[in-house]
């Protein structure tokens, strides 16, 4: 439950409200922090920076999320080290997803 308080209290703070999160993205996000060991901050930077590609949005960036982990699953590896990985190179993965190099 901690965890879950966490993730909300940080998109409070990043986004200045709730307001204009649905219910399904602070519960995404959430499950994605407790089912993959990240902190309320990861979990929520992650979503943050692929969101903000070109032609995302926080529900595409969820949909993404979980396509690598089920790409990850496929491959052997385990969910929690893809979510970990790409929450540390959350940076990156909108760098590269940019086209910059």
């Amino acid at each position: 439950l901690s965890k879950s308080s966490d993730v909300v209290k940080s998109m409070a703070t990043q986004y200045g409200s709730l307001n204009t999160l649905t219910k399904e993205q602070v519960s995404s996000v959430g499950h994605m922090a407790s089912s993959y060991g990240l902190a309320g901050d990861e979990a929520l930077n992650l979503t943050m920076a692929v969101s903000r590609l070109p032609g995302q949005s926080r529900d595409s960036a969820i949909n993404f999320e979980k396509t690598a982990i089920s790409v990850g699953k496929m491959k052997g590896v385990m969910p929690s080290q893809i979510m970990k990985e790409m929450a540390k190179n959350a940076d990156k993965i909108a760098i590269y997803s940019k086209g910059v190099r």
